[in-house]
């Protein structure tokens, strides 16, 4: 029973699903529509959904004109991001966002991840059964 009711209440993603928020994430064009997936996603618990939570939150630095603010945004989240990949290290869509993310803000010389990031996404890259689109993802929006 107690089984039961931890599948009702805590479902867990089917690849299918992450696929589409994924192609979600990557449609988000305005701070509206960051808070609204946000909102969306905010409560669920998939450390690979997490993932684009937390990129949607680092995103919302660039809303602030106060400098103290947009870094302490980017921080506490970034901070959020490495406890999710070193929780689940070989969560690929953790290990995705982080590079897009400190390749985006390389400037900020936050880029202490990259080469192993990139190391673990060419391996995934070659897997059999590693999504097709998620590739995509991976080729247009880092530099692999």
């Amino acid at each position: 029973m107690m089984a039961l009711m931890f599948c009702i209440f805590f479902p867990t993603m089917q690849a299918k699903d992450i696929e589409q928020v994924v192609a979600e994430f990557h449609k988000l064009n305005s701070q509206r529509a960051e808070l609204l997936f946000i909102e969306k996603y905010e409560k669920n618990t998939e450390p690979s959904l997490r993932a684009y939570v937390l990129a949607a939150k680092m995103k919302q630095a660039e809303y602030s004109f106060n400098p103290i603010t947009k870094l302490s945004i980017f921080n506490k989240n970034m901070r959020a991001f490495n406890e999710l990949v070193e929780q689940h290290p070989n969560d690929v869509h953790a290990r995705y966002m982080r590079l897009v993310i400190e390749e985006k803000v390389s400037f900020l010389h936050l880029n202490n991840n990259i080469r192993q990031d990139k190391a673990f996404l060419q391996q995934y890259m070659l897997k059999e059964n590693a999504s097709k689109q998620l590739i995509k993802f991976i080729k247009q929006h880092t530099t692999l």
